[in-house]
């Protein structure tokens, strides 16, 4: 096949045709793709990246609210006590 191939093909297009044509060549090429394709591979990296860039910023959240959470029990605990007026024993 040679390029007078494609170009015949192109001219034979209708330009109000050109939106549908794109469209089921996106659906068929990049939503619905096959499992071993080119377009597999990339949205598998980019979901193993995605994952690995999240971690960190979970993880962090997490420490900073369980510190958050060890310092207001210990506040609580310990420190609340002092500021309660000496009736509040009896």
């Amino acid at each position: 096949m040679n390029v007078s191939f494609y170009t015949s093909q192109v001219t034979q297009i209708e330009p109000l045709s050109i939106p549908g044509i794109l469209w089921t060549c996106y659906l068929e090429y990049l939503w619905f793709y096959e499992p071993d394709s080119w377009v597999a591979t990339i949205a598998y990296s980019f979901r193993v990246f995605a994952f690995l860039v999240a971690l960190p910023f979970v993880i962090l959240g997490l420490l900073v609210r369980m510190i958050s959470a060890l310092f207001l029990f210990l506040l609580l605990r310990f420190l609340y006590p002092v500021f309660l007026p000496c009736y509040a024993y009896a």
